[in-house]
């Protein structure tokens, strides 16, 4: 097959991957503390720096060419869009630095999104009920049904005037160190542990979305523009290879 083909098709599966970012972007652009995936592209290297699979062969044309574009990691936003008012009592945002600790089907992740509810067993949990808030002492958090509830700026819960836990806030510099899981939460894939955060809780507020639909709709057009270019070449280039084949065998023989 010609090399051509090759090249096209994976900016054609790059520009995929990317189309399904944004779609995804645009799909949260109004969920609390989400914040803007981004498709981060490596171009493959080229063939003499490639770890040989074979006996090495050089070949001064070859050696020179690269295998194309692919998606090295799907990054995502740091940046904070600011806080949005809300008034209910179990929503609460950090203000700097910082996620929020959950469990989710027994693993601990982290969130932005402090859109929490309190379930119907007074247990507070994340706004689709799937994931247990954490404490700093990493259990779960039960909250008397009883009494008003005021959580403080360092996440500590109190019903009546009293005490009865504190939100689990933990922070890193390195940002690129939590990767996406879905359902708006991320794991911590780097070394070492999670300090605690140094941003404040905001009882009554939630983080807007970094997402700006209108700039993400431009993104789609482009990208789509880019995902037909790469198409269009692997139809001429295959064509071509059909008449070199077919039209100029004919007329040698």
């Amino acid at each position: 097959m010609q090399y051509g083909i090759y090249t096209s098709a994976a900016g054609a599966l790059a520009m995929e991957s990317r189309l399904d970012v944004v779609a995804n972007n645009l799909a949260n652009a109004d969920t609390p503390g989400f914040r803007r995936g981004y498709a981060v592209f490596q171009q493959r290297l080229t063939e003499a720096l490639e770890p040989p699979l074979y006996e090495p062969q050089r070949n001064a044309v070859l050696d020179e060419l690269g295998g194309g574009l692919f998606v090295h990691e799907v990054a995502f936003d740091e940046r904070s869009e600011g806080l949005n008012p809300t008034s209910n009592t179990f929503d609460v945002a950090l203000q700097g630095d910082g996620w929020f600790a959950v469990r989710h089907d027994g693993e601990e992740l982290y969130t932005r999104a402090g859109n929490f509810i309190r379930n119907q067993d007074g247990r507070l949990v994340t706004a689709d009920g799937q994931s247990d808030v954490l404490d700093v002492e990493g259990n779960p958090i039960d909250i008397p049904g009883v009494g008003g509830v005021v959580i403080d700026e360092n996440g500590v819960i109190h019903v009546n005037d009293e005490p009865v836990a504190q939100l689990a806030r933990v922070g890193s510099v390195d940002y690129r160190a939590f990767r996406p899981t879905g359902e708006n939460l991320y794991r911590h894939v780097g070394q070492g542990e999670l300090e605690p955060a140094t941003g404040r809780v905001r009882q009554g507020f939630l983080e807007h979305s970094t997402v700006n639909s209108v700039r993400e709709m431009v993104e789609m057009i482009r990208t789509f523009r880019a995902y037909e270019s790469n198409q269009r070449m692997i139809t001429q280039q295959d064509e071509s290879f059909g008449r070199a084949v077919n039209d100029i065998g004919r007329s040698s023989s």
